[in-house]
């Protein structure tokens, strides 16, 4: 199978065998989870790349919207109401179980372009968790890195560099897709 840097939603769908519903998929396979992420402008969660580490910063999902309660306004669930984690609490446990010697959590990560449209950032691994305070509540942030290895069962994206999203986009709407 060829990769593509640019890949459609359908693609995708068509690569990873499973429809993407949510934007954290947490072991859709044995140790491996999919990240569908946005730096856009008016993406509804702060997700960073910080070029400097090359780690990329994930923050974790909000409370579906229910009898008039506004998501950004309480925290962010580690648990359901029933006792079972939530996705933010199955990558929190993962992120903690590295911390404390087992193996990482692939992660393959697709950043959003433009409806429809994604980049696929490739492989990294889940490295930390962490729970901070903003605007008067818990928001759950992730840090993954680059991926050092390839899984030898598992194919890679492989990259020399890293071609920051803006200029994906731009050659994108230059070529026409």
């Amino acid at each position: 199978m060829r990769f593509k840097a640019i890949i459609s939603y359908p693609e995708i769908v068509q690569r990873e065998g499973i429809m993407l519903q949510r934007g954290m998929n947490f072991r859709v396979k044995l140790r491996y989870s999919i990240i569908l992420m946005s730096v856009r402008t008016g993406a509804p969660y702060n997700d960073q790349w910080h070029d400097d580490t090359g780690l990329l910063e994930y923050e974790g999902h909000d409370e579906p919207r229910r009898h008039g309660v506004d998501p950004k306004s309480v925290d962010q669930p580690f648990r359901h109401g029933g006792g079972a984690f939530t996705e933010n609490g199955e990558f929190f446990e993962a992120a903690r179980a590295f911390k404390q010697g087992d193996a990482s959590e692939v992660v393959q990560v697709y950043e959003k372009i433009a409806q429809g449209i994604w980049s696929d950032r490739g492989r990294y691994e889940l490295v930390d968790a962490v729970t901070k305070t903003a605007a008067g509540r818990k928001v759950f942030r992730f840090f993954l890195r680059p991926l050092a290895a390839p899984p030898k069962s598992e194919p890679f994206l492989r990259q020399s560099r890293i071609i920051p999203t803006a200029v994906k986009v731009e050659v994108w709407k230059r070529d026409n897709g």
